[in-house]
Formats: C-alpha cells, structure tokens, sequence
C-alpha cells in the first residue's frame, strides 16, 4: 500500500464498526512477471478511470473504501481539477 503508513492503517482499521460497509477497490493496470528473473511480463494497459470513478461513487455512498491502483493511473475526484492551473 504505497503512501500508508502502519500507523494510519491501523487508525483506519479502530475507526470501523459492525456497520461499516468496507469496498476494497483495484484500479490501473497490472504486470504479471514470468519467470523469477523476469525477461517476461503480462501486462494489461489501464488508465484507472473506471476504478476511480467507482471509488467516489462509494464514498459518496458512505462506504470506506480501500483504493489499491498503480502508479500514474487516474485518482478519486481528480478529474474535476485541470493540471494545468496548478503547474506554474
């Protein structure tokens, strides 16, 4: 979990109730390594989009929602700032 510490983990983990509804979410693409000494790699391409789209609508929803994506794919709520404004 990239950028989790275990501290915040667990703080999330005591925040939880019996009612809790918990979404575990997986978005951007995957790599799949062949061998040990990887010459070789399946991999599907993926922008995230979906994955982050759902994320908001179940936090929106009241859901807590563990987001697991890769790097450089699309993020929750990101899509309403324009990148450009913030890159002086």
């Amino acid at each position: 979990m990239e950028n989790m510490k275990t501290e915040q983990w667990n703080n999330f983990i005591h925040k939880l109730n019996k009612e809790s509804k918990i979404v575990l979410i997986t978005s951007g693409g995957t790599s799949i390594k062949l061998e040990k000494q990887t010459v070789r790699s399946i991999e599907n391409f993926s922008t995230g989009k979906r994955g982050a789209l759902c994320c908001e609508s179940f936090l929106e929803s009241n859901y807590k929602v563990i987001f697991l994506y890769r790097r450089e794919s699309c993020k929750p709520y990101f899509h309403h700032f324009k990148i450009e404004e913030y890159n002086h």
